[in-house]
């Protein structure tokens, strides 16, 4: 399930992403999302966060920000909703 959570959300920010320009970059980046609990998805945290300009991080942002709603996590033992980080391996691509 993690590994097609994960395919999704890589498949819709590639989308976002697709056309848009980035100085060339061969980084891997590590990008924290969180999941609020409405389900929404921001970008928390990326690093190295010194190596993009700020365009190139504010894409980066849009397309967290365009990513369908999650289910929102749910802290079992109450059932309340509950906000959730993760870490996504992040690398621009270039042909």
């Amino acid at each position: 399930q993690l590994r097609c959570f994960r395919n999704k959300i890589e498949t819709e920010m590639n989308s976002y992403l697709n056309n848009r320009v980035f100085p060339i970059d061969t980084t891997k980046y590590m990008l924290t999302l969180k999941i609020d609990i409405n389900g929404n998805f921001s970008l928390d945290k990326l690093l190295p966060n010194n190596k993009l300009d700020q365009q190139s991080v504010l894409l980066i942002h849009e397309a967290v920000k365009q990513l369908p709603n999650a289910m929102p996590a749910i802290k079992t033992n109450v059932g309340e909703f509950v906000e959730v980080k993760f870490n996504l391996p992040f690398k621009l691509n270039y042909e």
